[in-house]
């Protein structure tokens, strides 16, 4: 799941920086040589811009950025929801693991040294029980 959401975005980063690549060189073609007219920088801008704004390649690269952006937007909270479930999850594998060896010392208590009762087959047995129950995607 997750890795295939960041193939996802990596493909649209890509896709949308080819398409600003493309937009930049479109406007380098519709750029006067001589420079855009008018008397001072204002008035240049301007002029620029209504070129830009005319140009219908321009406003379908730019159009195409927008959905681009659209897209990665949704894709990072998807992303985010999938990475917060993920942590929830790891958490929950040490809180049921932190149980088992809980309960394992308890029960070895008056048996033997508790401090030995983290390293025995406790831990194993309950992340293969969690392992084995598990169909998460993670």
């Amino acid at each position: 799941m997750l890795p295939e959401m960041y193939r996802q975005r990596a493909a649209l980063n890509v896709s949308k920086w080819q398409a600003s690549q493309d937009m930049e060189l479109r406007k380098l073609e519709i750029t006067p040589a001589e420079g855009w007219p008018g008397k001072n920088e204002e008035t240049r801008g301007i002029a620029r811009d209504k070129a830009f704004a005319a140009d219908e390649a321009i406003r379908n690269l730019s159009a195409t950025i927008g959905e681009f952006e659209h897209r990665l937007g949704i894709l990072a909270g998807d992303i985010e929801a999938a990475e917060a479930e993920r942590r929830a999850e790891e958490w929950r594998i040490r809180a049921r693991l932190c149980a088992a060896l809980e309960a394992r010392a308890i029960q070895q208590n008056g048996r033997g040294d508790r401090a030995e009762a983290g390293f025995d087959d406790a831990a194993q047995a309950e992340l293969d029980c969690v392992y084995d129950e598990d169909s998460s995607p993670f």
